[in-house]
């Protein structure tokens, strides 16, 4: 081989190995975004969880639909959400990075005033069942514990008599138990 051939091998070689590490590095780039709206979404902090959903394919749309649902099933509990109840939500939702020209506030707007359907409410479990048997151990009570502290802040958004006693009904108490059960 001359050295005109080897140069070509060598050329082609690292411009290979060029393209390698130029995908590489958009793959990590497109992941910390990913992660970057994760946050911003779902409010969840922890870095490894965030990882782990990422890995996992979970969408930022998805998650935020996925922290609002408990809190709406806990809202309408007993049937009715009342000012404080509605106003809880809407400030988690903020809080979650949905604003408020955005097609999910709409639905948001919808389910408030309306309720949940069942079929959403069955599709969400089916939801957090799939991503719960993604995710190990200790980022699947990770996820599970937060969005079950989002669901009960709602619950003690208007609950005891006076701001006083037990701040979560029964009803409220039994949606947060079956949220938490959601994740197996």
């Amino acid at each position: 081989m001359d050295d005109k051939e080897t140069r070509k091998l060598e050329d082609a070689f690292f411009m290979q190995e060029d393209k390698r590490l130029l995908d590489q590095m958009r793959a990590k780039k497109a992941k910390a975004e990913k992660i970057k709206e994760l946050r911003a979404s779902t409010g969840i902090d922890d870095d490894a969880l965030l990882d782990a959903l990422v890995e996992s394919g979970a969408e930022t749309q998805a998650l935020a639909a996925l922290s609002l649902v408990p809190m709406l099933r806990v809202a309408w509990a007993d049937g009715t959400l009342d000012d404080k109840e509605r106003a809880a939500v809407l400030r988690a939702a903020k809080e979650s990075g949905i604003s408020a020209d955005s097609p999910g506030y709409a639905m948001l707007e919808k389910w408030l005033k309306r309720g949940l359907e069942p079929a959403l409410v069955t599709a969400w479990a089916a939801f957090a069942k799939t991503l719960a048997n993604r995710l190990h151990g200790g980022d699947r009570e990770s996820l599970a514990a937060g969005i079950v502290d989002k669901a009960r802040v709602i619950a003690e958004a208007s609950g005891g008599f006076m701001g006083m006693g037990n701040k979560v009904s029964k009803e409220e108490q039994k949606v947060l138990d079956e949220l938490l059960k959601a994740f197996g």
